[in-house]
C-alpha cells in the first residue's frame, strides 16, 4: 500500500488540508422557508429531526424486495 506522505505532488504539497464528514451529526440540512409560519392557511409545517435514516430506510427496502 502507499503512504500519501511518501506521494510526489505535480505542482507542489497542496496548500490547504481538509477533513472529510463521515459521522451524522456533521451533515446538517436546515430549510429556509423565506416566511415566518403565521399559524393561518390550510397547510400544515412539520419539523422533523432525523439521525441516520438513510441505513434505516436501506435496511426496509432489502427487507421488502
Amino acid at each position: 500500500m502507499i503512504e500519501f506522505d511518501n506521494l510526489t505532488y505535480l505542482h507542489g504539497k497542496p496548500q490547504g488540508t481538509g477533513l472529510l464528514k463521515a459521522n451524522p451529526e456533521d451533515f446538517v440540512v436546515v430549510e429556509d422557508l423565506g416566511f415566518e409560519p403565521d399559524g393561518e392557511g390550510e397547510h400544515i409545517l412539520v419539523r422533523i429531526l432525523k439521525t441516520a435514516a438513510i441505513p434505516v430506510l436501506w435496511r426496509m427496502h432489502w427487507r421488502n424486495s
